[in-house]
């Protein structure tokens, strides 16, 4: 992991979670979704560990009450790449609220800061793209695209301004 001052300055707005904790990022909800209903949306991140290589999940998830209503979940790259990819499932109701680009930054500053991620790799539709097209430009990185073969847009990108 790098020292303090460069985890800090990455993505600055999304604050480091406490060490054994589940991480709460319930503070970052957009005022819009917290004046529905105050206490009745909550956004956390859990770590699972999976398969035969020691790859490793990381899920913000985002709850109605006890309802889980959305997710972003990483695979961390396996074997000690320092790669993530990412893929989103948001209930229609809650989309184009912002909520898609903030749980992806939750998940980024977190595999960042935790596990040493410094790329974004993966594929997916056109919605999946425009994300990954948003978060390159609020964060000055550089979005690599192509289609695969099955007409998916493939994207990567290095968690640095420019690179």
């Amino acid at each position: 992991m790098l020292g303090g001052v460069l985890q800090r300055e990455f993505l600055p707005h999304i604050p480091d979670a406490e060490r054994g904790s589940v991480p709460d990022y319930s503070s970052l909800l957009p005022a819009l979704v917290r004046k529905r209903d105050r206490d009745r949306y909550w956004l956390r991140v859990t770590q699972k560990n999976f398969g035969r290589l020691g790859a490793k999940s990381v899920v913000v998830e985002l709850y109605d009450g006890e309802d889980r209503v959305g997710d972003v979940t990483g695979i961390l790259g396996v074997r000690g790449s320092k790669t993530v990819t990412p893929h989103a499932d948001i209930n229609q109701s809650l989309r184009g609220l912002g909520l898609g680009v903030l749980m992806y930054e939750v998940l980024l500053a977190h595999v960042y800061r935790r596990y040493g991620v410094r790329k974004v790799v993966g594929c997916g539709s056109d919605a999946a793209l425009r994300v990954h097209r948003s978060l390159a430009r609020r964060h000055g990185w550089t979005l690599h695209e192509a289609r695969d073969e099955h007409d998916y847009t493939c994207y990567e990108y290095a968690l640095t301004k420019g690179a």
